[in-house]
């Protein structure tokens, strides 16, 4: 995924030069080019590392990730205008290449992305998630996931000792003490919490146990966040600041 992003970089200076000069470009013209750009280019690949364009949860062809893009091209679009008045004596034609640069490498990134994202899904391993617990913002999660597999995860279980709502074929488990083989024949790889787990030394108990099985952990507000790019005002807690602060 970065080699497509600095090949589709390079690729779009290259197209820049034709369209600019209207011919191939010269190795000089290439040359004077090359060293400012690969600058450019370095920090373009900071700011996609940084908006997450490198997180392969979000190669999904959404909202989310577009928008994401056009920010972080936002950014290095700004950072590039920065850099080149910044040096003035560069000794090459840096308003007019520039622009052409911004949008041609839009449309090779769209393109990019669009064929990378949907290829991608497939080859992609599928978390195997469970819920600790059952509220309004996990119902929430559970209908947002299902009408999204692309994101790859496969909602595989519910813990909860009160009687819940139907939640489609999600297997419901009541037991503390079936959680561990619930789990190890579910394949479970991942557990959401959405419950305190201080109310319930059994519980407490029952994950423990569940160490070996390696299994990770997180919280309801962390992992709403990851999938959806949002903090949900009623799952933030003390812990959430701390976790966030720190």
């Amino acid at each position: 995924l970065l080699l497509g992003d600095i090949l589709f970089l390079y690729a779009a200076l290259y197209l820049t030069l034709i369209l600019r000069y209207r011919v191939l470009p010269t190795a000089d013209a290439w040359n004077r080019h090359f060293g400012p750009f690969s600058l450019i280019f370095l920090a373009w690949v900071l700011v996609f590392y940084i908006s997450n364009l490198y997180n392969l949860r979000w190669a999904v062809n959404d909202s989310r990730f577009f928008g994401g893009a056009v920010r972080a091209f936002a950014l290095a679009g700004l950072l590039s205008v920065l850099f080149f008045y910044l040096n003035p004596g560069i000794s090459i034609a840096p308003k007019t290449n520039l622009l052409i640069f911004l949008a041609v490498f839009a449309v090779l990134f769209y393109l990019w992305r669009l064929v990378f994202n949907g290829l991608i899904r497939g080859y992609l391993p599928r978390e195997r998630v469970a819920f600790i617990g059952y509220n309004d913002r996990v119902a929430e999660l559970i209908e947002y996931l299902r009408s999204r597999p692309q994101l790859g995860y496969d909602l595989s279980a519910v813990v909860s000792a009160e009687p819940l709502p139907a939640v489609g074929n999600i297997p419901l488990i009541s037991d503390l003490n079936s959680i561990n083989g619930a789990f190890r024949q579910g394949k479970i790889s991942m557990i959401i919490f959405a419950s305190d787990l201080h109310q319930s030394p059994d519980l407490r108990a029952a994950l423990f146990g569940c160490l070996p099985l390696k299994i990770s952990f997180i919280g309801l507000a962390n992992f709403y966040e990851m999938v959806t790019g949002r903090v949900p005002i009623t799952a933030i807690d003390q812990m959430w600041f701390l976790e966030n602060l720190s």
